[in-house]
């Protein structure tokens, strides 16, 4: 009789051990286009290890401006990214002769936006910039939404960020310079 009550315990053990995966998931990502003087854009990946850039992530006309990827799960590592022309088929040729921005770090369980920043016109070298950003993903309590306020202005001052009621701005984020993020807020929320 004993041993008919230890198998189903053993069973129940083994899978409590297997489906106990202690690792954390790989790291979430998705892009954003905030460069406003440019055409549609799309990102390559190429992992530290690898040889060549493989296609682009976001493929068909790619991302115009303001725009966000989808999210899609990576292997964690680091990374060099190359900007390239909407609707391109292949990485092999960066847009408008940018070089590639190397040693993006891509942790396990990260949960990203990589924005590309910058302006390509204009007074001087155009300059392009990649921001990484860690997102929130976890539910809002009803009644607000949850928001951050990002600088993608290129030159401007810092730059305080809130909601306009009548005259009056109520600040959510202040001071947030150039390429830096706030931290995210919840903001109440009514619908219309």
């Amino acid at each position: 009789m004993s041993r008919l009550f230890l198998a189903p315990f053993v069973l129940v053990f083994v899978l409590a051990l297997a489906c106990d995966s202690s690792q954390p998931p790989p790291p979430s990502i998705r892009f954003a286009n905030l460069v406003p003087d440019s055409q549609a854009v799309d990102v390559c990946l190429k992992p530290g290890d690898v040889a060549a850039f493989g296609t682009p992530f976001v493929g068909g006309a790619g991302l115009s401006y303001p725009a966000l990827s989808s999210r899609a799960t990576v292997d964690a590592g680091t990374y060099s990214v190359r900007i390239v022309a909407g609707g391109a088929t292949n990485c092999s040729t960066s847009l408008n002769g940018l070089g590639d921005i190397s040693g993006v770090q891509l942790g396990e369980g990260a949960i990203q936006t990589l924005a590309v920043l910058g302006r390509l016109t204009g007074a001087g070298s155009p300059s392009i910039a990649l921001g990484k950003y860690d997102d929130h993903i976890a539910p809002t309590p009803s009644g607000g939404v949850s928001m951050r306020a990002v600088n993608a202005a290129p030159g401007s001052n810092p730059e305080d960020v809130g909601v306009v009621s009548g005259s009056f701005l109520s600040p959510s984020a202040t001071a947030v310079s150039y390429g830096n993020v706030s931290q995210y807020q919840t903001l109440p929320f009514t619908p219309g």
